[in-house]
C-alpha cells in the first residue's frame, strides 16, 4: 500500500490539468457574436461620422439655400402715378375690376387721361416706355378705393406687386379707383397682383410697341 500510494504521489501528469475542451458549436456561437460586435461597432462609428458631418454641412447648406432665394426674389423700385390720371369713358374695359400691363404710351392712353390737381402732379415722363412697364388695376363701385402698395418683387420672369386696399363707405355714385405704377422692364413676362397677401389675378406682359 505504500509503494502504490508513493508511485501515485509521485506521478504529476495524474494532477495536471489538460486542455480545456470546447464544443465546436460553442466556438461557432462566439465567433458569430463577436461578429455581430464588430458589425454594430462600425455601424455606429458610421453614424457618428454621418452626424458630424451633418452638422458640418447643414449650415452651409441653409446659408446656401437663403442666398439662392433671396437671389430668385428681390424687391424692385416702383413709382406711383394713379394721383394725376383717371379712366377714361371710352376705355370699353368692363366688369368690376381691370387688371392691365401697358408697353407703350399708346396702351396707356387709350385707358387714361391727365387729372391735375390742386398741389403736386405726377405725370409719366416722357419716354418712360423705354425701359419700364406700367401696372395698373381699377376697381368700379359705388365706394372709393385707396391702395397702399407695400412693396413691388421680382421672380423668374414675374413682377409682383403686393398692395392693401381700403374701400369707403357706399354711396350712390360710382366710382373708379385706379392703381397706376411703373417698374424696370427687366424682362418680366407676366404680372401677378398681391392684394391683402392674397393672389387677385396674373396676367402677360404685352409685347412692346
Amino acid at each position: 500500500m505504500k509503494l502504490i500510494c508513493c508511485f501515485c504521489l509521485s506521478d504529476n501528469s495524474l494532477f495536471r490539468p489538460g486542455p480545456r475542451y470546447v464544443p465546436r458549436r460553442t466556438k461557432i456561437l462566439n465567433q458569430h457574436a463577436l461578429t455581430i460586435i464588430h458589425s454594430r461597432r462600425s455601424e455606429l462609428w458610421k453614424g457618428i461620422l454621418l452626424f458630424a458631418v451633418s452638422l458640418v454641412l447643414t449650415p452651409a447648406l441653409v446659408v446656401s439655400a437663403n442666398a439662392q432665394n433671396s437671389k430668385a426674389t428681390s424687391e424692385t423700385a416702383f413709382q406711383r402715378y394713379d394721383g394725376s390720371y383717371f379712366e377714361k369713358n371710352s376705355s370699353v374695359l368692363e366688369g368690376k375690376t381691370s387688371y392691365l400691363a401697358m408697353t407703350s404710351e399708346a396702351q396707356f392712353d387709350k385707358i387714361f387721361g391727365p387729372a391735375a390737381v390742386m398741389g403736386h402732379n405726377t405725370f409719366l415722363p416722357a419716354g418712360i416706355f423705354d425701359s419700364k412697364i406700367v401696372i395698373a388695376t381699377i376697381r368700379r363701385a359705388p365706394f372709393l378705393r385707396t391702395y397702399d402698395v407695400k412693396k413691388v418683387t421680382g421672380s423668374k420672369g414675374t413682377v409682383y406687386v403686393w398692395y392693401d386696399v381700403k374701400d369707403g363707405e357706399p354711396g350712390i355714385s360710382r366710382y373708379k379707383s385706379p392703381l397706376i405704377l411703373a417698374v424696370d422692364k427687366d424682362h418680366y413676362t407676366k404680372v401677378t397682383f398681391m392684394q391683402n397677401g392674397k393672389k387677385a389675378s396674373t396676367i402677360s406682359v404685352p409685347r412692346s410697341q
